[in-house]
């Protein structure tokens, strides 16, 4: 009842869970600048599992800080395959140094069956974050709406568009205000 993210690999972690950490390699953070830990997760239709993430300068829970509040998957409580979602905890590390994350998993009921989880990153906090709930409707052959949730205080966007299944950011056509 589990799937990747992006092929070929992911985690997954059983039912009947306590307590149970998955921790990332070192990352050599620099002081106050501002990371964001992210990764996929997919629920297994159960919403009885108990997400939380933590950051030390350790692989180990001893003297671990959260981070955030804790995630529970949404779903019907009937084992089906569930879309991944992401989570963001931002980080801003007070010294200079090698951090480790941690994603703690609980699940005490033991009915369901697996959380899975794929593309752990670190990166910078960017400045103008990225858009979630994109929604594309209405296309015809020469227009298409598209909505979405802005996750900053931005008030004018700029759009990147090109024809194909890909390109290189920076190379399709953009429209809206210049500079954003």
């Amino acid at each position: 009842y589990n799937t990747s993210f992006s092929a070929p690999n992911h985690l997954r972690d059983n039912w009947n869970a306590s307590n149970e950490y998955m921790w990332t390699p070192g990352f050599d953070l620099v002081a106050n600048t501002s990371y964001d830990f992210s990764f996929q997760v997919a629920g297994d239709g159960w919403t009885s599992w108990v997400l939380d993430v933590f950051q030390n300068t350790a692989q180990n829970s001893f003297g671990a800080t959260q981070l955030g509040s804790s995630y529970s998957p949404t779903g019907p409580n009937s084992t089906i395959i569930q879309p991944y979602n992401k989570q963001t905890y931002t980080f801003v590390p007070p010294a200079t140094g090698t951090y480790y994350f941690a994603v703690r998993v609980n699940e005490p009921s033991g009915s369901p069956w697996y959380m899975s989880f794929d593309d752990f990153r670190v990166e910078v906090t960017p400045t103008c974050p990225a858009p979630t709930a994109v929604t594309l409707s209405n296309p015809t052959m020469s227009s298409l709406d598209v909505n979405w949730t802005s996750n900053s205080t931005a008030t004018l966007y700029q759009i990147e568009y090109a024809q194909g299944t890909s390109f290189t950011l920076g190379t399709g056509t953009r429209v809206g205000p210049t500079g954003v």
